[in-house]
């Protein structure tokens, strides 16, 4: 029976034919070789301005050129041979020099360059009456008035007037009436006159007879 049907319908086996798997895939290294290459997503580098330019330091000038403390002084006016109403007895006339600065006492009430042959440059200071004489004019040095800021100049002498009345302090001379002020000539400008102020040992009030 086996051999009919085998004959009628060929051999029946059930053989299966298995299909064939690939083998397992096995990842070859290759010595030496570099690990894969993932690449980054390319992002640009932010692009930054190159720091502002800054201009070098200003440059700032030398410090100015001081000039001499007092100004050059044109030489005071020759004036005439003394005369006047009043004169002391047996004067010594003499420069009398702003210490220190180098310019003398002219009978404007002004320095100017000293110069001893230039009579209006030339004082003499009587000390029983106080009296500061100029040579050249014959009047006596006067303050305006006995308080701070005072102006000077000159008037015929009066040996009784208290404003021409100076009390001679080493250097300084001081207003009889109000010793506390002297004679100076204000914030050492030659283009001014003397007046009365405070004494506060400056140079511009400090006074000295010179031949």
């Amino acid at each position: 029976m086996g051999a009919f049907f085998s004959a009628l319908f060929g051999d029946t086996t059930n053989t299966e034919t298995a299909t064939p798997t690939a083998a397992p895939y096995t990842s070859i290294t290759i010595a030496g070789t570099s690990a894969p290459f993932t690449s980054a997503p390319l992002t640009a580098a932010p692009i930054t301005t190159s720091a502002p330019i800054t201009t070098s330091a200003p440059i700032t000038t030398a410090a100015p050129i001081i000039t001499t403390a007092a100004p050059i002084i044109t030489t005071a006016p020759v004036t005439q041979a003394p005369s006047g109403p009043w004169a002391p007895t047996a004067p010594s006339w003499n420069m009398l020099n702003m210490s220190n600065w180098g310019n003398c006492l002219f009978n404007d009430m002004k320095t100017y360059a000293c110069d001893g042959k230039n009579p209006g440059l030339r004082w003499a200071y009587d000390a029983p009456s106080g009296l500061l004489i100029n040579q050249a004019s014959g009047q006596c040095m006067q303050a305006s008035g006995a308080t701070q800021g005072s102006g000077i100049s000159t008037a015929p002498c009066q040996p009784s007037n208290s404003l021409q009345q100076w009390t001679r302090d080493n250097n300084y001379f001081r207003m009889t009436s109000n010793p506390s002020l002297v004679a100076e000539l204000p914030s050492y400008d030659y283009s001014r006159s003397l007046d009365v102020w405070a004494a506060n040992g400056g140079g511009n009030q400090a006074w000295a007879f010179n031949q």
